[in-house]
């Protein structure tokens, strides 16, 4: 089933908040540890790694990789106005 651009673009702009796309513009995934920060303050990003927080990043990301598997391109290929930074297989 083919997808909406919008609709791709939409789940590119909500995964990569966790990449520092967000008002910080501060990675909550952490690529060092695996791990991903527990959520934003106003001025600062919370340094707790909590299993929930991690647990919702992964399970963002293998939804993103079956989106883009479904979707017909390649996991790498994002839109134009989209970031991604490298993420361990």
């Amino acid at each position: 089933m083919p997808y909406p651009h919008v609709w791709l673009s939409e789940a590119w702009s909500a995964f990569n908040w966790f990449l520092g796309k967000n008002d910080l513009q501060v990675a909550l995934y952490d690529p060092a540890t695996g791990g991903c920060r527990d959520g934003l303050h106003p001025e600062r990003v919370n340094q707790n790694q909590g299993a929930e927080s991690t647990l919702a990043f992964l399970m963002a990301l293998v939804e993103m990789r079956l989106l883009q598997r479904e979707a017909g391109e390649d996991f790498f290929t994002v839109p134009a106005d989209e970031t991604l930074i490298s993420i361990p297989e």
